[in-house]
């Protein structure tokens, strides 16, 4: 079917195509296998729109200008406005919260844990971690106590210096309410102790578990990754822990520092 000319022809090239396939092969076992992409130097959920803030208070301020007597809508804004001052970082949003969960305390004292936990954390915000703390427990007492409550708690005690104290409360959290926020101030606990490496394992596992509605605690996760970083000497790591911060919360204050 072929002449001796095209045969030989045929026999050259398929030598150079088996010359060049072991070529390849001998390359690619001398490759280092690609390191798998650290999650928490990014923020997968990036593309989905969080919720619109501003739209909210728009909304929750036309129901209480209609009823100025409804409690309930005054913890809605008030919950808003505190979503506004974390997220913007304009602190007059916190005054706005405080205030408004003042008037809902007015109309309803009884039972309004809503709005005893935006004062506990707008007290938070400011730093006024005994003022946290006491109303963040009175929620507790009640019976009627939260994720969101006892980690103010915790938070509070961390920073008052209570790390024992803090570190029992964030264990019970997390065993009531296993998830990526209750995880992440059983971290601050082994941070507080210096136990960066178990804070480190806790971290990445509260990463794996983050959902594209916690954009406030997506940052928070990464930027304490980040000072921990900064804390061993590794600036260059850091610097991506605080940018994946920014990427999932805009001026974020932990990862502008």
């Amino acid at each position: 079917l072929f002449n001796s000319r095209e045969e030989e022809t045929m026999k050259k090239s398929l030598l150079y195509i088996l010359a060049a396939a072991q070529i390849l092969a001998l390359w690619g076992c001398q490759q280092k296998p690609k390191t798998k992409a650290d999650p928490a130097k990014g923020y997968q959920f990036g593309q989905i729109a969080g919720p619109s803030v501003d739209k909210e208070i728009a909304f929750y301020r036309k129901k209480t200008e209609r009823n100025p007597r409804g409690f309930l809508d005054k913890i809605s804004l008030a919950g808003a406005y505190l979503s506004k001052a974390q997220f913007s970082g304009d602190t007059s949003f916190f005054v706005l919260a405080e205030k408004t969960a003042q008037d809902s305390l007015k109309l309803q004292k009884d039972g309004n844990t809503g709005a005893l936990m935006i004062l506990a954390s707008v007290n938070e915000a400011r730093h006024e971690f005994g003022k946290s703390y006491e109303l963040a427990k009175s929620v507790h007492d009640t019976g009627k106590s939260d994720l969101d409550s006892q980690s103010i708690m915790t938070s509070s005690l961390v920073e008052l210096g209570r790390l024992e104290e803090a570190t029992k409360l964030a264990e019970e959290t997390f065993k009531a309410f296993p998830c990526s926020a209750s995880l992440m101030p059983l971290a601050r606990c082994k941070i507080a102790v210096g136990k960066d490496e178990e804070a480190r394992k806790l971290l990445f596992r509260a990463l794996k578990l983050e959902q594209p509605g916690e954009r406030k605690l997506s940052a928070r996760l990464r930027s304490l990754l980040g000072e921990m970083e900064l804390r061993h000497g590794h600036p260059g790591e850091a610097g991506q822990y605080f940018e994946a911060a920014l990427q999932a919360q805009n001026s974020h204050a932990p990862a502008l520092l």
